[in-house]
């Protein structure tokens, strides 16, 4: 191999490395275009269409489904309640596959679910700091409660 071809492999590893999801303190985090994301979300939801805020907490059931939606700070209180009814209502004809899809579809690989696992995805924007921490903080508590099985998904959409 030549040094060009060296430059390209290492900036395509790099590119690679960037775009992918990394997990840390139990959150897997990964970002992807907001356009992409919302247009492929608003498509493969065949005609839905949601209301997009961020911040905002997606909550998927263990059973995949979309079951709540929280987008301001004051409802946060709510998340014990809603992780404690499992069998909610399906939101969105969306669930943790179809979103794990477009995720991958971005270019950020989520690993698939555990059985009986809650998933609790935030959106966020780019410069989400003093917004988002309650979020944050709602999601790592719920997370880290053995009863609750949960993991987080920090998603970061970028302009």
């Amino acid at each position: 191999m030549n040094s060009k071809s060296i430059f390209r492999l290492s900036l395509l590893l790099l590119v690679m490395v960037a775009s992918s999801a990394t997990a840390s303190d139990g959150v897997v985090k990964g970002s992807v275009d907001m356009r992409g994301f919302f247009q492929s979300y608003t498509a493969k939801a065949r005609g839905e269409t949601p209301r997009f805020k961020v911040p905002a907490v997606w909550i998927y059931s263990p059973r995949g489904k979309l079951v709540a939606r929280i987008d301001g700070e004051q409802d946060l209180a709510k998340l014990p309640a809603i992780l404690g009814a499992p069998d909610a209502d399906s939101l969105s004809a969306i669930d943790t596959t179809g979103l794990f899809s477009i995720l991958g579809q971005l270019g950020m690989e989520v690993p698939a679910t555990g059985k009986g696992e809650w998933t609790l995805a935030l959106l966020a924007g780019e410069a989400c700091t003093t917004a988002c921490a309650p979020f944050r903080d709602a999601i790592a508590k719920a997370s880290s409660k053995p009863t609750t099985n949960a993991r987080g998904i920090e998603l970061t959409l970028r302009r």
